[in-house]
């Protein structure tokens, strides 16, 4: 990594860490014939995380290419808030739920939000 790619990174770190927030993207891959449950539990989870104190944006999204794949992107004031909105026990059994629908693990990828939601 150059010195300008380390610089990058650590403004990119300390621009997050100002504006004090946490955000993820995660994809869920259905199985094919539990392509319409996985949508309606992440649907579910959705609301009960747009509840939550601290969430600043929450969006479930299916990809149009693959009706399998569903995008999921959260951003929270703070980690803090985040764990513990998920640690609700109403998202817990949710998310009980939607394991067994899925055809692979998901893919969670943790962000640096930059900007504030509109």
């Amino acid at each position: 990594m150059t010195s300008d790619q380390l610089h990058g990174r650590a403004a990119s770190r300390a621009a997050a860490d100002a504006l004090g927030r946490f955000g993820l993207i995660v994809t869920f891959v259905a199985r094919p014939e539990t392509q319409v449950q996985l949508g309606a539990v992440l649907l579910e989870i959705d609301a009960l995380l747009k509840a939550s104190e601290g969430c600043l944006f929450h969006e479930v999204a299916r990809e149009v290419s693959d009706p399998c794949r569903y995008w999921v992107t959260e951003a929270f004031t703070e980690r803090e808030a985040h764990a513990a909105a998920v640690a609700d026990s109403r998202v817990q059994e949710a998310a009980a739920r939607m394991r067994e629908l899925l055809a692979d693990p998901p893919v969670r990828r943790e962000l640096e939000p930059l900007t504030a939601p509109k």
